[in-house]
């Protein structure tokens, strides 16, 4: 039995069939959101994640604002700003496949339960590291990550121009998707001179290894990283189809 974590799969099918023939009967994955949009089998990808006994489902911040302009689905408001918001973001592939959706009610329910997703999720392996596993990363708090703000754990990006661990626990680890790798290394560039500008294949370690960024921005660069949390191994998959969406 292993644990593993990825995320941002955005609709890219082939990196998705991909990372779960990896994943055992016995295994357990933490997914960190963003199922949907952008690419054009997210809809049915996050039925598959919400239905699949071995997948822990955090929220990401493309599912929230899914749920938040569907929030009277059926009958949802295509002019709100809540719509609007989601339009910016990729969202026609996902919205056309749930217009085309013929069982209103059982459309309705899973949309009840991607609402109700936890934003956060903690995992203890067997060497005692400890896992803080969220959509948008955040930084250590003494108290735990239930007193991080449920909107930062999702939406915010401001921890990661923190890139100094000072004294906290050494056997702690962030682990997040949210922002793309390239996109991480760019902020960090422009606040540290010393930060290595090539971008790593697989996940990004940085505030002295202590967060661990897993989006690797499937929807542009035709790759995704499982990582396995009781390892730290890492297994990266690049699409063969590079028609990407």
């Amino acid at each position: 039995m292993s644990t593993w974590c990825f995320s941002d799969i955005h609709g890219q099918r082939e990196l998705f069939d991909q990372v779960m023939a990896e994943i055992g009967p016995n295994d357990t994955v933490y997914f960190l959101g963003d199922a949907i949009d952008r690419g054009p089998d997210g809809w049915d990808i996050l039925k598959e994640l919400m239905n699949d006994p071995r997948v822990i489902y955090i929220k990401g911040n493309h599912e929230d604002m899914m749920c938040n302009a569907l929030w009277e689905y059926p009958n949802y408001a295509p002019w709100s700003n809540a719509m609007s918001i989601w339009n910016q973001n990729g969202n026609i592939p996902t919205l056309e496949a749930i217009d085309s959706e013929e069982d209103i009610e059982a459309t309705r329910e899973l949309l009840h339960r991607v609402r109700q997703l936890p934003a956060y999720a903690t995992y203890t392996n067997q060497f005692g590291d400890i896992f803080w596993l969220c959509h948008a990363g955040c930084d250590y708090e003494e108290y735990g990550i239930e007193n991080v703000p449920y909107h930062d754990l999702i939406w915010d990006r401001s921890h990661i121009v923190n890139n100094k661990w000072y004294n906290n626990p050494m056997n702690l680890y962030i682990i997040h998707g949210h922002t793309p790798i390239e996109c991480l290394v760019d902020e960090l560039y422009s606040y540290y001179d010393d930060i290595e500008v090539d971008v790593p294949e697989g996940a990004y370690h940085y505030c002295e290894g202590h967060k661990i960024c897993v989006d690797c921005g499937a929807h542009f660069t035709g790759q995704t990283v499982l990582l396995n949390l009781d390892t730290f191994e890492e297994k990266v998959f690049t699409m063969t189809d590079r028609g990407i969406t």
